[in-house]
């Protein structure tokens, strides 16, 4: 799927869904820091494989 916008609401939001979904919410006393640092280290390592660079 090609890239048609740098708006990331939809993602974060469907992510947000998944990680609520699986319990990781009340795993981590609704604590949203913690979320985000989940949620961007997924979206890093999806764009860190897009563009072929491994650490």
């Amino acid at each position: 799927m090609p890239i048609t916008s740098v708006r990331a609401g939809h993602l974060l939001d469907a992510l947000g869904r998944g990680y609520d979904a699986l319990g990781f919410a009340a795993a981590a006393e609704q604590d949203e820091v913690f979320k985000a640092l989940v949620l961007v280290r997924i979206i890093e390592r999806c764009i860190v494989r897009k563009l072929g660079r491994r650490r």
